[in-house]
């Protein structure tokens, strides 16, 4: 199973740049390459499932295995 690590910097608040991650619905709306998000929850939690649509017109799919609020990390 592959792995990615990302970090950045920004001017937006840990809290707030979290938010926008813990969001799916804002996927797209902070990062230029998404086109859409399709899955069935709103949130990232455990098991959520579905695809991510590029600009480009590519889907890719998602599973989310865990997640963990406090410490801003999902897998």
């Amino acid at each position: 199973m592959a792995r990615m690590t990302l970090s950045a910097n920004g001017a937006a608040c840990p809290d707030t740049v979290w938010q926008r991650y813990a969001s799916v619905e804002q996927w797209a709306s902070w990062s230029p390459q998404i086109k859409a998000v399709h899955c069935e929850s709103r949130r990232l939690s455990p098991g959520l499932s579905g695809t991510v649509e590029s600009a480009g017109g590519v889907h890719a799919a998602f599973v989310v295995d865990a997640v963990d609020h406090d410490r801003r990390t999902w897998t």
